[in-house]
């Protein structure tokens, strides 16, 4: 069962660069290759179905079914990381457009990702990005702060820095504090979401959080809609929650709120609906970030192989919730 088409992304540069990193085992693959092989092998004696079903569909060759686990562990890392090139050159596109509402959340994720010279990928993607060489992660900064300053009117970043001192207020924060919810329709499973802000609650950078409803008619819609605008919430036409994800869901962050998710639900089918509105949201790769962090957050190991599927992690954190 060897696999005939291997994944090839569509995006010249992202092949360009990764290949030639990989050349290198930037990415310790070998490494996992190896983890990989050794764990079937254990599984295989035994008698683990999954792993007895790879053996069998390679005509119970060894050396076919270790090559079959090779060729998977490979390209389901160059997916992860396509997915999170993605990711990335939407923020760098963010950044380089003009009045992007999303540039200084997009251009802080940016430096996060190349905080320092050891990112030697992360400066080779940025640089087939921009179509121009950055040797280190200064001019990276000093190119996110350049950009993101000529796109709000400004010459230069320093010029900017000293309108924000005398109080200039920044056109996509004109909200922020102020009690609003936006309605989105057809995410995922869910017909119809309400996203709310009460005016209070903050994440961890200091943006706004906003909490999630999902609704099944339009009378409890209307309804609720109507609650909040008796408790003064405006609705707003902004972007809301849509940053860049950075493997941290701001609908839910921690055992507490997944214990209240699976409260207020009550019923494990709509949990797994808003976890599917979640997936939908901020894309797979991110989406397993955040599964295996609130397992991790129960004390459950998340590398487990009773968990190597979303289904099983998910139903897992339904139970863990109750």
């Amino acid at each position: 069962m060897l696999i005939n088409e291997r994944f090839k992304s569509p995006n010249k540069e992202f092949e360009k660069v990764y290949i030639l990193f990989n050349k290198k085992d930037y990415f310790d693959e070998n490494s996992q290759v190896k983890k990989k092989q050794e764990e079937f092998v254990r599984f295989l004696k035994k008698g683990d179905p999954m792993a007895t079903k790879v053996f069998k569909q390679n005509k119970e060759d060894m050396k076919f079914s270790l090559s079959f686990i090779e060729d998977m562990v490979m390209d389901y890392n160059k997916k992860n990381h396509f997915e999170a090139f993605q990711i990335f050159s939407k923020a760098v596109n963010n950044v380089e457009m003009k009045d992007s509402k999303s540039a200084e959340n997009s251009g802080k994720f940016i430096k996060s990702k190349i905080h320092n010279n050891s990112q030697k990928y992360s400066l080779a993607i940025y640089s087939a990005i921009r179509k121009q060489k950055f040797n280190n992660y200064k001019d990276v900064h000093k190119d996110v702060d350049e950009l993101i300053s000529k796109n709000e009117g400004f010459s230069s970043d320093a010029q900017r820095k000293a309108a924000f001192a005398n109080g200039y207020e920044e056109k996509d924060k004109k909200n922020e504090g102020k009690k609003r919810f936006k309605r989105q329709d057809g995410i995922g499973k869910a017909k119809y979401t309400i996203s709310y802000h009460d005016g209070k609650k903050k994440h961890k950078d200091g943006s706004d959080f906003f909490d999630i409803k999902i609704f099944k008619n339009k009378k409890d819609l209307s309804d609720f809609v109507g609650t909040l605008a008796k408790q003064g919430y405006k609705l707003t036409r902004e972007s809301v929650n849509e940053e860049v994800p950075q493997g941290y869901n701001p609908v839910v962050e921690d055992k507490k709120q997944i214990k209240d998710l699976v409260k207020k639900v009550k019923h494990e089918k709509l949990f797994y609906d808003v976890l599917d509105t979640m997936e939908k949201k901020y894309g797979k790769r991110q989406y397993r970030i955040w599964l295996e962090k609130s397992l991790k957050d129960f004390g459950v190991n998340p590398k487990h192989y009773d968990y190597r599927t979303n289904a099983a992690a998910e139903e897992k954190l339904f139970q863990l919730g109750k």
